[in-house]
C-alpha cells in the first residue's frame, strides 16, 4: 500500500512547490530512454519496451509499456507511458485517477482526458472486457492523443 501511494503521487507530485508530474512510476516522458526500459526493441518509428516495474492504480495488477521516438538507444525520447490495468473495474480507476489528477478536462463514453501542465493523460474505461488502459503522453503526441480521444 505504501508503495502503491508513493507511486501514484509521482504521477501529478505532491505539492505545489515540486514540478508537475510528467510521467508514471518510474518513468518521465522527455526524460526517460530506451536504457531505463527492460525488453525493448524497434518498432515503425520508435522503440517499444514491455516486461517494465508497473506499480498498481486503485488496487489493480497493470503492465507499463513505453514508447521512445526514433531509434538511438542513449537518446531515444519517452513519449507515451501505455498502462493497462487487468480486471478493471472501471469507477474505481476512475476515481483513484481523479483522486490524483484532478477533474478531467475533458469526459466522453468511458474515457476520460486530462491535460496537465507537462502531460496529456488519456483513460480508456474500459477499453475492452475486464483491460482499462491509461496513457501517459507528451503534448507533442497531439496526433495519438487525437487518436484515443476523438475531439481534442
Amino acid at each position: 500500500p505504501l508503495l502503491f501511494a508513493v507511486a501514484l503521487l509521482a504521477i501529478v507530485g505532491c505539492s505545489k512547490d515540486e514540478p508537475a508530474a510528467v510521467g508514471f512510476g518510474i518513468y518521465k516522458l522527455g526524460a526517460s530512454t530506451p536504457d531505463d526500459g527492460y525488453v525493448c526493441r524497434p518498432l515503425a518509428e520508435q522503440i517499444y519496451c514491455s516486461n517494465n516495474p508497473s506499480p498498481k492504480i486503485a488496487g489493480h495488477k497493470t503492465q507499463t509499456d513505453l514508447f521512445f521516438r526514433g531509434h538511438d538507444m542513449k537518446k531515444a525520447p519517452l513519449v507515451e507511458i501505455l498502462v493497462g490495468v487487468w480486471r478493471c473495474k472501471p469507477g474505481a480507476v476512475s476515481a483513484d485517477l481523479q483522486a490524483k489528477m484532478g477533474q478531467p478536462t475533458k469526459l466522453a463514453d468511458k474515457s476520460a482526458y486530462w491535460r496537465l501542465e507537462k502531460m496529456s493523460v488519456v483513460a480508456l474505461l474500459p477499453k475492452e472486457d475486464n483491460l482499462c488502459t491509461v496513457h501517459f503522453l507528451d503534448h507533442s503526441e497531439t496526433e495519438r492523443i487525437s487518436e484515443l480521444f476523438p475531439g481534442i
